[in-house]
């Protein structure tokens, strides 16, 4: 392929890709189409990573082409045809900013786009056929220079073919010129390089198509592993023959001939190859012969590498590694996040305990909680870390989602904007809820115009529209709402896209009032509870909203209304199911088995308070057999107390002590607020309970370090001595996690338990290297210390406090004075 025609062909392909990324680009953009776009999406991306392959071969000097030239050009003639087709028909989609209409406009191009969706895939499979054939070409180009490695030795023993020992075969040098060659005498090799029928011809399968179009069939992978095995009974099947199987006219590759020689004068061109052709080797010997046709010539290592070479795909699949860990909802990262502590959360990744890919059963990671939460600035630290902003819960809500919710809630702080601007701009963010008007009304957050009509006008509008005789001029209608509140225009849009979309005479009903948004799949029932606004929850009722709608998660407006801490909104949905109770159950689980009391919990005493006193039920359990006890340990610190305080008041108390599905009783979640753990005591929590591992209140608190609820928790208990699975006390735990403090609270009883844990270390091994002198102090003076003890590979506290640096001042004193001989009592 001559140089100009390369220039041309990278040129059509420069254009190609740049409006392939365009249409990326549009598609990335698209909000209102189905899951078929993300596919598109994807080939799409495929197809310029399958371009950008074929430039840099096409570019490189190293390769020979045999793919017609003319079949390139119609093909990304073709392709580019396809693309900028592609591209108009989507910017169809995306120009208007009602979502009804791009809906619509969307249902109507959706045939067209599946064709040229097949179009753009069969593109790619032809590419691929074109890079596989350039890499068996360039495979042959090499296999070329080394002869002896295409030709089994049993050719040359049993074969057909009339030669000497393949060891026979070595370097020499020639008498006549003294130059070293690497050669294969023409009478080892029987047949002449002269064979029209060469590999690469039959390869190059397209180069007599008269041109490439959208209907041309595409060649599977299966075609595309030609079979070279040689058993006779493959012969006949559809396969290359092993006949075609020629090597190059080339010399080989560390050829000395004076025809080859670099001359001086010859000009160079751009491309780093010289204008003239070069010349062909003269030599007889460096020439070479063809390699026998006969299959059984053939080394099975070339059979091999050629098979592999001609089916290889050198664009690969696209593929991104997020390894999700699945973490309970009471772990340790999930708390502090909720909490709001950000040094131990950093704490927490930083020893490995914690990573950015745990999500709770429900699908929630921890930028979720941090954004529901409003802890803006722990949404900054886990997006500094690299955490996907793309992962959605079971619900498909991402973390914007969440912030979006919580700004919008009647009872917001400054921390729920700012997390809103963290994720982006708020009216970027708001258009993936793709609201109704009705939602917007309720929610009041359309844009400012002279006009702002009640919700009232609104609806009165829809069921106008409703009752609209079959066959209407909704152009007309929407002419008559001219300067008027686009609000008024938007709702006519329904109806006008959907006649526009349906046969002529179909009657147009559109239920506005319980539609759902995109993301949370509310009604704008459901927001006007969540928001707190019972004016419009009152109105919404009136005009006929059914109040049992329940989202795609299984939420009615009662789990909404507790959702925002505000206590209006529940008591109007409280006040509505007093009227309906048939339609609205107080305990109505959702998808993840939380009720009203679940959510509540977290977040808001007062609405507790409510839900409890119209009768919710607290005994009952999620998914991961959590109560809300076990929830209302990730609320604010000082609602906590209140709500602990308020389920613990109860009449039935069953929840106090029920175990997850880990086997954690809701005390396990409190260890860091040692006010709820007196609550909970006093109410009749059990500290013996013990977790899937066998450890108890007094494990996680020495684990964690919580020593004043260790303190609260050992007021006459015998627990502290109880061993885990792994054989280790609650004092055992203290020590090896370095919590000294924890340490020193065991270290006041008498009896601590065994004093050996699965380690074999015992507590001076682990006060040496600690290093506080006063733990070390303790731990001599306990009435269980025992001298010269050992650990299970032989060594005393001495070795360990030299291995950690803490062999010196009070701690070297103390070690010597009890853990070795005292001369004087002997």
């Amino acid at each position: 392929m001559d140089p100009i025609t390369i220039i041309g062909l990278a040129s059509s392909i420069y254009q190609l890709i740049e409006a392939a990324n365009k249409v990326k680009s549009i598609l990335q953009s698209f909000k209102d189409g189905d899951k078929e776009l993300a596919t598109l999406q994807g080939d799409i991306a495929a197809f310029i990573e399958a371009l950008c392959g074929f430039d840099r071969i096409l570019r490189s000097r190293h390769t020979i082409h045999r793919v017609s030239s003319s079949v390139l050009e119609d093909m990304l003639r073709s392709s580019l045809d396809n693309i900028i087709d592609l591209r108009n028909r989507l910017l169809q989609l995306t120009s208007s900013s009602l979502s009804a209409v791009r809906r619509a406009k969307w249902v109507q191009h959706k045939p067209v786009l599946k064709k040229l969706h097949s179009k753009i895939r069969e593109k790619i499979a032809m590419l691929h056929t074109f890079l596989s054939i350039t890499q068996a070409e360039t495979f042959l180009t090499i296999a070329g220079q080394y002869p002896k490695f295409m030709i089994s030795e049993s050719a040359y023993q049993g074969g057909d073919v009339k030669t000497q020992p393949i060891e026979q075969t070595l370097l020499h040098v020639a008498p006549d010129d003294g130059h070293k060659r690497n050669s294969i005498s023409s009478e080892q090799l029987s047949s002449s390089l002269s064979d029209t029928t060469s590999y690469m011809e039959q390869l190059s399968i397209f180069s007599s198509a008269p041109s490439v179009d959208s209907s041309t069939s595409t060649i599977d992978r299966e075609d595309t592993e030609w079979d070279l095995a040689t058993n006779d009974s493959h012969k006949g099947m559809h396969s290359v023959s092993q006949d075609a199987f020629l090597l190059r006219r080339s010399c080989l590759y560390n050829c000395y001939c004076k025809c080859h020689e670099a001359t001086t004068d010859r000009p160079l061109s751009r491309f780093g190859r010289s204008k003239s052709q070069k010349a062909e080797c003269t030599d007889s010997i460096c020439l070479g012969n063809q390699v026998a046709q006969d299959s059984k010539g053939y080394s099975s290592l070339f059979r091999s590498a050629l098979s592999r070479a001609t089916s290889a795909r050198v664009i690969q699949s696209r593929y991104d590694i997020q390894s999700f860990r699945m973490v309970p909802n009471g772990s340790n990262a999930v708390r502090y996040v909720n909490h709001g502590n950000l040094a131990k959360l950093r704490e927490c990744i930083q020893s490995g305990e914690a990573t950015i890919w745990d999500t709770t059963m429900d699908g929630w990671s921890l930028l979720h909680s941090a954004a529901y939460h409003g802890h803006s600035d722990i949404v900054k630290y886990l997006l500094d870390l690299g955490i996907s902003t793309t992962t959605g819960d079971i619900g498909s809500r991402v973390p914007a989602d969440l912030a979006v919710l919580k700004a919008l809630g009647k009872g917001q702080h400054g921390s729920e904007q700012e997390v809103v601007e963290i994720f982006g701009k708020k009216d970027d963010v708001l258009a993936d809820f793709e609201y109704n008007p009705i939602h917007l009304c309720v929610l009041n957050i359309y844009e400012y115009h002279l006009e702002r009509p009640s919700l009232e006008e609104l609806l009165e509008l829809v069921d106008e529209a409703n009752n609209a005789p079959v066959n209407t001029d909704w152009v007309q209608w929407k002419l008559g709402f001219r300067n008027r509140s686009p609000l008024f225009a938007a709702i006519i849009e329904y109806f006008r896209a959907s006649a526009f979309e349906l046969p002529k005479g179909t009657k147009i009903i559109h239920n506005l009032i319980d539609e759902k948004d995109k993301k949370f799949h509310w009604t704008p029932l459901h927001w006007a509870a969540y928001s707190g606004r019972v004016k419009e929850m009152r109105t919404l009722v009136k005009y006929g909203a059914n109040c049992g709608i329940l989202s795609n998660l299984g939420a009615n407006i009662i789990h909404a209304a507790v959702e925002s801490m505000v206590d209006s909104g529940l008591a109007a949905a409280l006040k509505i199911r007093r009227m309906c109770p048939d339609e609205l159950d107080i305990n109505q689980v959702n998808s993840w088995g939380e009720t009203a009391v679940h959510i509540a919990s977290c977040i808001s005493s007062s609405c507790v308070q409510l839900l409890l006193d119209n009768g919710a039920n607290p005994n009952i359990r999620d998914e991961n057999g959590q109560v809300a006890l076990h929830f209302a340990a990730s609320s604010d610190k000082v609602e906590r107390h209140k709500i602990v305080a308020a389920l613990c008041n109860a009449m039935d108390v069953e929840h106090m002590n029920a175990r997850d599905r880990h086997g954690r009783p809701p005390l396990f979640d409190y260890l860091n607020d040692p006010i709820c753990v007196m609550t909970l005591l006093r109410h009749g929590a059990n500290v013996g309970l013990v977790d899937s591992e066998g450890r108890n209140a007094f494990h996680h608190a020495c684990i964690h370090g919580e020593h004043d609820s260790l303190e609260v928790m050992m007021t006459d208990s015998q627990d502290p001595v109880t061993q885990d699975n792994h054989g280790n006390t609650p004092l055992i735990h203290a020590l090896s996690n370095f919590k000294a403090e924890c340490a020193m609270v065991l270290l006041r009883r008498d009896d601590v338990g065994p004093l050996i844990g699965e380690d074999g270390w015992q507590p001076i091994h682990y006060a040496a290297k600690i290093g506080d002198p006063e733990l070390l102090q303790a731990v001599c003076n306990h009435g269980s210390f025992k001298r010269s003890a050992k650990s299970l590979d032989g060594k005393r506290a001495k070795i360990v406090a030299m291995e950690a640096g803490t062999w010196n001042g009070r701690i070297k004193e103390l070690i010597l004075e009890h853990d070795y001989i005292d001369w004087d009592t002997t």
